[in-house]
């Protein structure tokens, strides 16, 4: 793994064991391979991550996998502050509409 911020598992045999209540889960629903990139705001805070999972055979994850999934985070993230600097316009617009009234 390149990344240290991106996790790929190329079979639940290699998840560590601390994270056996993970790996349980993923066994639970038939997936062999997983991929998770965090979704990280402009500063760098964790918000989420994005999973892909492969089910019934199992997946080498390449760059060019991650690289994908690291863009739609990106996306997604850009989008989130987009929308949180949406609503704080919005309310300071509000605010000076009430003192102006």
């Amino acid at each position: 793994m390149e990344d240290l911020s991106i996790l790929t598992i190329d079979t639940l045999s290699e998840f560590p064991y601390r994270a056996k209540k993970d790996k349980a889960f993923f066994e639970e629903n038939k997936t062999v391979s997983v991929m998770m990139v965090p979704i990280r705001s402009e500063a760098k805070a964790f918000i989420g991550f994005i999973a892909v999972e492969k089910v019934e055979e199992t997946r080498r994850w390449s760059p060019k996998d991650a690289n994908t999934i690291k863009v739609i985070a990106s996306t997604i993230s850009e989008t989130m502050e987009r929308e949180k600097s949406r609503r704080n316009i919005e309310a300071r617009k509000e605010e000076a509409e009430t003192l102006l009234h």
